[in-house]
Formats: structure tokens, sequence, C-alpha cells
């Protein structure tokens, strides 16, 4: 089977066809759409996080919006879904004409994001590890001047909170030659580069705390916080801390990436440093430019030197195995 790696950014995907929104467009009401006899018999083929396969014995119209709940995956939390919590959300879209598959892609969802009724829809009364399907006719998610009273569309949304809000395990001793972390209460960690410390030629990576997670894999999609600073300065060069929220990163290996036709989702020595780890691991990745996937020019027009190392810290804090189709 062919490994398909979420490359192009998903708001993009998205942009077009499901999360159009305009003006018109009335506020959903809180509280949870009611299943139905349409919600309530679909049936879908494929682990939790991929593509889906619908299973359908004759067209599906609907005149209204239904939401079922169809299973619950045990991986990640299972809390009720926050009003501001992120939500990585892997959605499958069929055509409830022939079951075909419209569209799939991965992206990060948020309750106050600004989306379409449907997204809101899908996400109210919503808990991590869902499996949730709408049933909804399709002008309701593109608009009637795109689509005819009798079109519907089945969305089946795998709904994925990682399970830790930082690294949870057993502390590792760093060598003495490394730069210096300090980790406060909420797990957000501050870089200090002593005077001693050297910079490596070719990527070094540390494990600071080992976590009892699972084992990340090339291609899985991993739920990171993480700081980076340029070593010769101390810098702060990109920190998911400083943005309040995590990060998701797809750890495709080059092969991967070169299949599709796609650059690499991640630095090289950023996937690099997660490969091979745990979830519940705190990585510290020290990285030479030319491992980063930057490139000098790219260094210098950020306002570095072209040369520079950067130092990451980065805490695991879930995975989703790789996608396939």
């Amino acid at each position: 089977m062919k490994r398909t790696l979420a490359l192009i950014p998903a708001v993009l995907l998205l942009a077009g066809t499901l999360t159009s929104c305009t003006g018109d467009e009335k506020p959903v009401a809180d509280g949870c759409v009611e299943p139905g006899s349409l919600s309530d018999s679909v049936k879908v083929e494929g682990g939790f996080g991929e593509q889906l396969k619908l299973d359908l014995d004759k067209p599906i119209k609907a005149d209204k919006v239904e939401r079922t709940v169809l299973e619950t995956d045990q991986r990640g939390k299972s809390d009720d879904i926050g009003e501001d919590e992120n939500v990585f959300t892997s959605l499958t879209v069929f055509d409830g004409a022939d079951g075909s598959v419209t569209e799939f892609t991965q992206t990060m969802l948020t309750a106050t994001g600004s989306y379409s009724p449907w997204v809101k829809q899908t996400l109210n009364c919503a808990k991590g590890g869902e499996r949730v399907v709408i049933v909804t006719p399709k002008q309701d998610v593109v608009g009637k001047d795109k689509a005819t009273a009798d079109e519907t569309l089945v969305i089946v949304s795998d709904l994925y909170v990682p399970e830790l809000e930082k690294a949870e395990g057993e502390d590792v001793k760093l060598p003495a030659d490394l730069p210096e972390v300090s980790i406060a209460k909420n797990g957000e960690p501050t870089i200090t580069i002593p005077d001693s410390a050297k910079a490596p030629e070719t990527l070094t990576v540390e494990t600071m705390v080992k976590g009892k997670g699972d084992e990340i894999k090339p291609g899985d999609t991993v739920f990171v916080h993480y700081r980076g600073v340029i070593m010769r300065t101390g810098e702060e060069f990109d920190s998911s801390w400083s943005r309040g929220e995590f990060s998701h990163f797809n750890a495709a290996t080059d092969e991967e990436a070169a299949e599709v036709g796609a650059k690499l989702p991640v630095i090289r020595g950023f996937r690099d440093a997660l490969v091979g780890q745990t979830v519940g691991s705190r990585v510290m990745s020290i990285v030479p430019a030319e491992d980063g996937g930057y490139g000098g020019e790219r260094l210098k027009s950020m306002g570095h030197e072209e040369d520079d190392v950067m130092v990451f810290v980065l805490d695991i804090l879930g995975s989703m195995p790789a996608t396939v189709q």
C-alpha cells in the first residue's frame, strides 16, 4: 500500500470546500446535533487516523444534519474537548451518492476557530478518541451555488488529543558539555548556552527524559512542545511554547517525501530527534545548519549566520501511526 503524507498545509486543503464561510452564516447553536437513521447506518473501514472506506449499500440522501459517534479509540485523552483545546482531526469526506472519497486531510481544529457550521457540529459534545460521522446536505457545506439539493456528504472525523501536556518519564543525566536547560513547572524549557559549550559538527541528539509511551516510527504524526535557540547567541529561533500551543509534525523519511514529490514536512534534524524516541520523552537536538534543511542563505535572511547551529528541546506529547491508503 502506498503511504500518504500530510505534506500540503491542511488549511489550504480546507479553505475552498470544507471551511468556506460567509458573513451570512448564522452562529452554530451550543449543544449536540442529534443522531438519525442515516448517520446511525454509516459503516466505514480503516484504522483510526487513516483514510477510510465507506461501506455503502445504497445512496445516502440527507435533508438535515445528523451526527453519530461510530466508535471510540483508546489512544490519547478521552475527556470532553474544551472550547480552547486543540484537536488533531483526520477527515475523510465521502460522496453520499456512490461512497467515493472526495477529500482526505489531517489538520488541527479548535472549537473556537472560524469554521463552517459542520465543523462545530462535529466538535460540540465530542471527546478525544471518538470517530464522529456527520451526514449533511452538501449545500450546507459548500453553498447552494456549488451543489444541488439532492447531493449529500458523509464526513467522518477521527478526533485525537495528545495524552500529555509535558514530558513524563525517567530523568536522564546529560553530558556536562551540552547546553544547560531548566524546566518550569508546566514543562516549558529555558535553554542557556554556557561559554564552555562547543557547537558539534554533526547532529547531536540526547534524551533528557525517557518516556514510557509508544515508539515514534518514520512517517508517524508526532505532537510536541518545543523551544529552539541559536547556539552562538542563545537567541530564540522558534518555539511552540511562545505561541501557546503544541505543534504536530510528520516524521517522514527523505524517501517518502521524494515519493510524493514534496519537501520534508519538518527539518531533518528535528525529525531525526523524534524517530526512535518514545511518547513522554524530552529530547535535546543540536542541529548544524546543514542538518536543519534551511540552508545558509535562509538562516542569514532570518538575521543569523549561515553556519549557525540550532539547539532544540522537545517534549513528545503523543503520536499517531503513519497514514496509509
